[in-house]
Protein backbone atom coordinates (compact mmCIF):
# COMPACT_ATOMS: atom_id res chain seq x y z
CA UNK A 1 0.00 0.00 0.00
CA UNK A 2 2.74 2.39 0.89
CA UNK A 3 4.22 1.42 -2.52
CA UNK A 4 1.05 2.73 -4.49
CA UNK A 5 1.02 5.87 -2.09
CA UNK A 6 4.51 6.98 -3.08
CA UNK A 7 5.04 5.84 -6.68
CA UNK A 8 1.37 6.34 -8.21
CA UNK A 9 -0.35 8.94 -5.97
CA UNK A 10 3.15 11.11 -4.94
CA UNK A 11 4.85 10.77 -8.45
CA UNK A 12 2.52 9.89 -10.80
CA UNK A 13 3.40 6.85 -12.24
CA UNK A 14 0.94 5.08 -14.43
CA UNK A 15 -1.30 2.45 -12.57
CA UNK A 16 -3.59 -0.45 -14.47
CA UNK A 17 -4.92 -2.40 -11.18
CA UNK A 18 -6.45 -5.44 -11.88
CA UNK A 19 -8.80 -7.67 -9.57
CA UNK A 20 -6.84 -7.34 -6.22
CA UNK A 21 -4.51 -4.29 -8.00
CA UNK A 22 -8.27 -2.18 -8.20
CA UNK A 23 -9.20 -3.08 -4.84
CA UNK A 24 -6.07 -1.90 -3.38
CA UNK A 25 -6.02 1.27 -5.51
CA UNK A 26 -9.49 2.40 -3.83
CA UNK A 27 -8.80 1.47 -0.54
CA UNK A 28 -5.26 3.81 -1.27
CA UNK A 29 -7.03 6.61 -2.33
CA UNK A 30 -9.90 6.38 0.62
CA UNK A 31 -12.53 4.13 -0.61
CA UNK A 32 -13.92 0.67 0.85
CA UNK A 33 -14.40 -2.89 0.13
CA UNK A 34 -16.63 -5.33 0.88
CA UNK A 35 -15.07 -8.56 2.37
CA UNK A 36 -17.33 -11.08 1.11
CA UNK A 37 -19.52 -9.90 -1.53
CA UNK A 38 -22.20 -12.69 -1.34
CA UNK A 39 -21.95 -12.10 2.42
CA UNK A 40 -22.70 -8.55 2.52
CA UNK A 41 -24.86 -7.74 -0.41
CA UNK A 42 -26.72 -11.23 -1.21
CA UNK A 43 -25.75 -11.03 -4.60
CA UNK A 44 -26.66 -13.57 -6.83
CA UNK A 45 -24.62 -13.20 -9.53
CA UNK A 46 -21.49 -15.60 -9.37
CA UNK A 47 -18.21 -13.82 -8.85
CA UNK A 48 -16.32 -16.62 -8.66
CA UNK A 49 -16.35 -20.37 -9.71
CA UNK A 50 -13.53 -22.16 -8.34
CA UNK A 51 -14.79 -25.26 -10.65
CA UNK A 52 -14.21 -23.19 -14.00
CA UNK A 53 -11.49 -20.68 -12.51
CA UNK A 54 -10.58 -19.43 -16.38
CA UNK A 55 -13.74 -20.44 -17.62
CA UNK A 56 -16.16 -18.30 -15.97
CA UNK A 57 -17.60 -15.43 -16.99
CA UNK A 58 -20.72 -12.73 -15.95
CA UNK A 59 -22.21 -9.77 -17.93
CA UNK A 60 -20.72 -6.27 -17.14
CA UNK A 61 -22.37 -2.82 -17.94
CA UNK A 62 -19.81 -0.54 -19.68
CA UNK A 63 -21.15 3.49 -19.23
CA UNK A 64 -20.40 5.09 -22.15
CA UNK A 65 -17.96 8.02 -23.12
CA UNK A 66 -15.51 6.52 -20.49
CA UNK A 67 -12.37 4.85 -21.64
CA UNK A 68 -13.25 1.07 -21.21
CA UNK A 69 -16.42 2.51 -23.82
CA UNK A 70 -13.60 3.63 -26.69
CA UNK A 71 -11.02 0.57 -26.32
CA UNK A 72 -14.24 -1.87 -27.14
CA UNK A 73 -15.65 0.58 -29.09
CA UNK A 74 -17.00 -2.16 -31.94
CA UNK A 75 -19.46 -3.27 -29.46
CA UNK A 76 -20.37 -0.04 -28.95
CA UNK A 77 -21.56 0.66 -32.75
CA UNK A 78 -24.70 2.63 -33.15
CA UNK A 79 -25.03 2.72 -29.70
CA UNK A 80 -22.46 5.11 -28.57
CA UNK A 81 -24.57 6.96 -25.47
CA UNK A 82 -25.75 3.98 -24.33
CA UNK A 83 -24.04 1.79 -21.88
CA UNK A 84 -23.47 -2.23 -23.51
CA UNK A 85 -22.64 -5.78 -22.33
CA UNK A 86 -19.43 -7.37 -21.99
CA UNK A 87 -18.63 -10.52 -20.46
CA UNK A 88 -15.93 -10.37 -18.40
CA UNK A 89 -14.04 -13.34 -15.93
CA UNK A 90 -14.26 -13.19 -12.64
CA UNK A 91 -12.27 -14.39 -9.54
CA UNK A 92 -12.94 -12.12 -7.03
CA UNK A 93 -14.94 -12.87 -3.58
CA UNK A 94 -14.53 -8.84 -2.52
CA UNK A 95 -15.58 -6.14 -4.45
CA UNK A 96 -15.25 -2.30 -4.16
CA UNK A 97 -18.24 -0.94 -1.70
CA UNK A 98 -17.59 2.92 -2.12
CA UNK A 99 -15.19 4.28 -4.35
CA UNK A 100 -12.46 6.62 -3.59
CA UNK A 101 -12.85 10.16 -4.01
CA UNK A 102 -11.92 11.65 -7.63
CA UNK A 103 -12.51 8.38 -9.22
CA UNK A 104 -15.76 7.69 -11.68
CA UNK A 105 -16.99 4.25 -12.69
CA UNK A 106 -16.42 2.40 -15.56
CA UNK A 107 -18.88 -0.62 -15.71
CA UNK A 108 -20.95 -2.64 -12.77
CA UNK A 109 -21.88 -5.83 -13.18
CA UNK A 110 -25.57 -6.48 -13.10
CA UNK A 111 -26.32 -6.49 -9.54
CA UNK A 112 -24.76 -3.31 -9.39
CA UNK A 113 -20.76 -4.41 -8.03
CA UNK A 114 -18.53 -1.62 -9.32
CA UNK A 115 -16.26 -3.92 -11.69
CA UNK A 116 -14.15 -1.17 -13.27
CA UNK A 117 -13.45 2.66 -12.62
CA UNK A 118 -10.69 5.32 -13.51
CA UNK A 119 -9.44 8.66 -12.36
CA UNK A 120 -10.49 11.43 -15.17
CA UNK A 121 -7.77 13.69 -13.87
CA UNK A 122 -4.60 11.29 -13.94
CA UNK A 123 -6.44 9.39 -17.39
CA UNK A 124 -4.08 11.00 -20.26
CA UNK A 125 -2.32 7.99 -22.11
CA UNK A 126 -0.07 10.56 -24.81
CA UNK A 127 0.86 12.78 -22.04
CA UNK A 128 2.01 9.81 -19.65
CA UNK A 129 -1.15 9.68 -17.22
CA UNK A 130 -2.91 6.35 -16.55
CA UNK A 131 -4.97 5.47 -13.59
CA UNK A 132 -7.39 2.49 -13.96
CA UNK A 133 -8.52 -0.34 -11.80
CA UNK A 134 -10.40 -3.14 -13.39
CA UNK A 135 -11.79 -6.08 -11.17
CA UNK A 136 -11.60 -8.45 -14.26
CA UNK A 137 -8.48 -9.97 -15.94
CA UNK A 138 -8.33 -8.40 -19.93
CA UNK A 139 -4.90 -10.37 -20.31
CA UNK A 140 -7.02 -13.36 -20.14
CA UNK A 141 -9.76 -12.64 -22.42
CA UNK A 142 -7.97 -11.64 -25.46
CA UNK A 143 -9.43 -14.07 -27.85
CA UNK A 144 -12.76 -12.68 -26.47
CA UNK A 145 -12.84 -8.72 -27.05
CA UNK A 146 -10.22 -6.68 -29.57
CA UNK A 147 -10.66 -3.95 -26.51
CA UNK A 148 -8.77 -6.30 -24.45
CA UNK A 149 -5.12 -5.43 -25.95
CA UNK A 150 -6.08 -1.58 -26.10
CA UNK A 151 -6.45 -1.64 -22.38
CA UNK A 152 -3.00 -2.88 -22.40
CA UNK A 153 -1.70 -0.44 -25.42
CA UNK A 154 -3.09 2.48 -23.79
CA UNK A 155 -1.29 1.66 -20.33
CA UNK A 156 1.90 0.68 -22.48
CA UNK A 157 1.97 4.22 -24.21
CA UNK A 158 1.18 5.77 -20.80
CA UNK A 159 3.90 4.32 -18.89
CA UNK A 160 6.30 5.02 -22.02
CA UNK A 161 5.40 8.09 -21.77
CA UNK A 162 5.73 8.80 -18.32
CA UNK A 163 9.48 7.33 -18.48
CA UNK A 164 10.53 9.91 -21.28
CA UNK A 165 8.93 13.25 -19.77
CA UNK A 166 10.75 11.73 -16.43
CA UNK A 167 14.12 11.34 -17.94
CA UNK A 168 14.01 15.07 -19.67
CA UNK A 169 13.12 16.49 -16.04
CA UNK A 170 16.16 14.45 -14.86
CA UNK A 171 18.26 15.66 -18.06
CA UNK A 172 16.84 19.05 -17.51
CA UNK A 173 17.97 19.70 -13.54
CA UNK A 174 21.24 17.88 -14.57
CA UNK A 175 22.13 20.25 -17.27
CA UNK A 176 20.88 23.35 -15.20
CA UNK A 177 22.80 22.10 -12.57
CA UNK A 178 26.05 21.98 -15.07
CA UNK A 179 25.29 25.57 -16.01
CA UNK A 180 25.42 26.76 -12.11
CA UNK A 181 28.79 24.66 -11.84
CA UNK A 182 30.40 26.28 -14.82
CA UNK A 183 29.35 29.41 -14.07
CA UNK A 184 30.70 29.01 -10.74
CA UNK A 185 33.96 28.05 -12.32
CA UNK A 186 34.14 30.82 -14.44
CA UNK A 187 33.65 33.34 -11.37
CA UNK A 188 36.08 31.20 -9.43
CA UNK A 189 38.31 32.29 -12.10
CA UNK A 190 37.98 35.85 -12.21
Amino acid sequence: MALIKQKVLEEGVPYLGLCRGSQMLNVAMGGTLYFDVVAETGTTVKHIDYDNYDGHRHPISVLPNTPLSEWFHEEFSGRENESIELSVNSYHHQGIKKLAPGLEPLCHSLDGLLEGYYDPKFFDPENGRFRVGLQWHPERMMDDYVGCARVYQDFIRAASRHKELRMQRARGRLVSGMGSRAETQQQMVR
